[in-house]
């Protein structure tokens, strides 16, 4: 499209669809599309199918979807929600907010200081560059934090899966520590759920506990 703001639906079948610059807002429908909001804040919506989502510049808001979606905010700070599906979402450069919602989501944050969300399922979640929180709420799965490094936080919410856990302290008897391939990691067991740490071995976590986690 051309540099105003486009209103976009992609229909059933498998689109590629391409905002230009502007403020745009893209429904990419039905089918396995590919999506590219360009410059300015968007707004990209995907359907059932497994759909390619790209930002580029700009803070954009993009939804994923039913399908195993991929999605790519690019410059700017932004939002994105993989919604249902097995997806892939890549924050790019700028303070973003990633949510994988339900399904074995891929989180990479990128440059900035970033927000994760892995939601339902068992995530892998990559802060990369800034300093990054990952974010925990009731039923979170087994998941992974591939690069928890100074400088990021676990926030977990109050009482999380019924645990009694109310403060950093309260923590500490959840968490446990073990060596893998990978080499030293630590694993914090709340309920049925896990989040585990690699490359931070279990006394190092628990010297920084009051850093690096916050109760919300």
């Amino acid at each position: 499209m051309g540099s105003g703001d486009d209103t976009i639906w992609g229909g059933r079948g498998d689109d590629s669809l391409s905002g230009g610059s502007g403020k745009d807002s893209i429904d990419a429908g039905g089918g396995d599309n590919t999506v590219f909001g360009g410059n300015d804040d968007d707004y990209i919506t995907a359907g059932r199918g497994d759909d390619r989502l790209y930002g580029d510049n700009g803070n954009d808001t993009i939804a994923g979807g039913r399908g195993d979606d991929t999605l790519d905010g690019g410059n700017g700070n932004d939002l994105l929600t993989g919604g249902a599906g097995n997806d892939m979402l890549v924050g790019g450069n700028g303070k973003d907010t990633l949510e994988g919602g339900q399904g074995d989501d891929t989180l990479f944050g990128g440059n900035g200081g970033d927000m994760l969300i892995g939601g339902g399922g068992n995530d892998l979640l990559i802060g990369g560059n800034g300093n990054d929180t990952f974010l925990f709420d009731s039923n979170f799965g087994h998941d992974v934090i591939a690069n928890f490094a100074k400088g990021d936080q676990l926030w977990l919410t109050h009482d999380l899966n019924g645990s009694g856990i109310k403060t950093a302290a309260d923590l500490a008897c959840h968490v446990s520590g073990g060596v893998s391939a990978a080499g030293k990691y630590t694993l914090i067991t709340i309920g049925q759920d896990t989040i585990r740490l690699e490359g931070v071995d279990k006394d190092t976590f628990l010297k920084h506990l009051e850093d690096w986690v916050k109760i919300i």
